[in-house]
């Protein structure tokens, strides 16, 4: 999709530098008709059918763009809501140093982790779908844990603030695109307590 985005934008600035150039002309020779009165050219090259099929041409490809632009847009918004409601179990904990390598060892960190939460039941292995260390170039790794039921995920991320004090924090998994919009929009900082159904497809990057 950012490939298409691409090549819109380079096609839409095409289309720009055309209709300038025939601004241009179009003013160039409006100036050559007010120098010279006399001049029975410029009535005949501004009044040409070419002239007129061109300027046809052009309006007829600024709505296209129009179109195809809004489009690609609502693509992209569809294709965004989908991801996003892949992660609409899942959330990241960040702040770990040390994580084993060890599977059982390693669900059995997650678990304890959860459990600092203090939610009314334990988090037990059967509460986990999958849970993994995400790339980082940092030293402290981020861990996505994806949760078997919505309800679970949506009771860990509302007691969240019990982390505090343990070096570790809780944000949603979100899409990058939405990542990106939240980092340029401090109200919306995922540590604000808010419930994770508001980041979820309402959530979209301001015009």
């Amino acid at each position: 999709m950012e490939a298409i985005m691409e090549k819109m934008a380079s096609f839409e600035e095409m289309f720009l530098q055309l209709k300038n150039k025939q601004d241009e002309y179009e003013s160039g020779n409006a100036n050559s008709k007010n120098n010279d009165a006399a001049s029975p050219a410029f009535a005949v090259i501004t009044g040409s059918p070419e002239l007129k099929e061109m300027r046809k041409m052009l309006n007829g490809l600024e709505i296209s763009l129009k179109d195809l632009t809004a489009l690609v847009k609502r693509t992209d918004d569809r294709l965004d809501d989908l991801e996003q409601y892949g992660r609409r179990n899942c959330l990241i904990v960040h702040g770990s140093r040390r994580v084993p390598g060890d599977r059982n060892s390693f669900l059995h960190y997650v678990l304890n982790i959860l459990n600092k939460l203090h939610l009314p039941y334990p988090v037990t292995p059967a509460d986990i779908d999958i849970a993994h260390v995400l790339p980082t170039k940092k030293d402290r790794v981020p861990i996505i844990i994806k949760f078997v039921r919505r309800g679970q995920r949506n009771d860990a991320h509302g007691q969240k603030r019990n982390l505090k004090g343990t070096g570790m924090s809780m944000t949603e998994s979100l899409t990058s695109r939405r990542l990106q919009i939240v980092e340029r929009r401090p109200k919306l900082l995922l540590d604000s307590g808010t419930p994770g159904p508001q980041m979820e497809p309402s959530l979209r990057d301001p015009q």
